[in-house]
């Protein structure tokens, strides 16, 4: 099944306003965090520019990524390899 495009449009609006909202971090390899509570979904930005979603993360994990001394080993711990993703450009 296709996403019309107006939707699929609509949908990349709203991920670009996202992408807006994202948090600064101080991190050797990312640079910004966002999450969409109402999905459920983190937004990570890496320093190189690209940017990825992972799917089906518990607000909790989500604050104590933000609260984290380091975001990175968080993330390698606590997120990657744990919840699905899709790289986004």
């Amino acid at each position: 099944m296709t996403v019309p495009k107006r939707q699929s449009r609509i949908c990349l609006l709203r991920l670009e306003l996202r992408l807006n909202d994202m948090v600064s971090v101080e991190s050797e390899a990312l640079a910004e965090i966002d999450y969409d509570a109402a999905h459920s979904i983190v937004f990570v930005r890496f320093l190189d520019g690209d940017w990825y979603r992972y799917f089906g993360v518990p607000p909790a994990v989500h604050a104590a990524f933000l609260a984290a001394a380091s975001h990175g080993h968080f993330f390698h711990t606590h997120i990657l390899g744990r919840y699905p993703y899709q790289r986004d450009r």
